[in-house]
């Protein structure tokens, strides 16, 4: 009888689980059947749990969104936009791409004053970390075994940005990605 009583919770106990572990799940589902990037503003959001705040749009549809232009340097592919809905006037703006057969992540948010956030969503324990400047601006490079990341602040117009990189670069070659894909909110200096 015990056998059976615990059989019995045990068989509860995993459908609960299992009704738990799909109610959490987000997806989004390009309703346009055209690929093209301009066709991605036609996203509907289907939620069955928690959703999720990642939601795939165009150049358009991120600056709409969040207030913020991002564009792809010369010689990316695979560009994909992206704003991510965190909280009200706290959304951040992204773009991933290929540039030279690395995959990259390209963000920027508003700043909160003249504080260096780290808004790259990276939790690595870094084995270098440097303090840079991007196109002038103050910043920090960090690295790990095959990710390199450069996040850094413009005061003028109050934007913080990240540049990530899947692949082992130098110091150098990161800074002067970053610096490329940089273009100021309030034109060049």
């Amino acid at each position: 009888m015990k056998k059976q009583a615990c059989i019995i919770v045990a068989a509860a106990l995993t459908a609960a689980l299992g009704a738990g572990v799909l109610t959490g799940c987000s997806c989004s589902v390009n309703v346009n059947s055209d690929s093209s990037d301009d066709a991605k503003d036609d996203t509907t959001e289907v939620t069955t749990g928690m959703a999720n705040p990642m939601v795939e749009s165009n150049r358009a549809g991120v600056l709409d969104e969040t207030g913020i232009e991002l564009d792809a340097p010369e010689g990316a592919t695979d560009t994909t936009y992206y704003y991510i809905d965190v909280d009200e006037g706290e959304d951040i703006a992204e773009i991933d791409f290929t540039l030279n057969g690395n995959k990259v992540c390209y963000r920027a948010a508003e700043a909160e004053g003249t504080t260096l956030t780290d808004i790259s969503g990276l939790y690595e324990s870094w084995t270098n970390e440097t303090d840079v400047a991007i196109n002038g601006r103050t910043g920090t490079l960090r690295q790990c075994s095959g990710i390199g990341n450069v996040i850094w602040i413009d005061v003028a117009p109050g934007l913080v940005y990240s540049y990530t990189v899947e692949a082992d670069l130098s110091e150098d070659e990161l800074i002067a990605q970053a610096d490329a894909c940089f273009v100021p909110a309030q034109g060049d200096d």
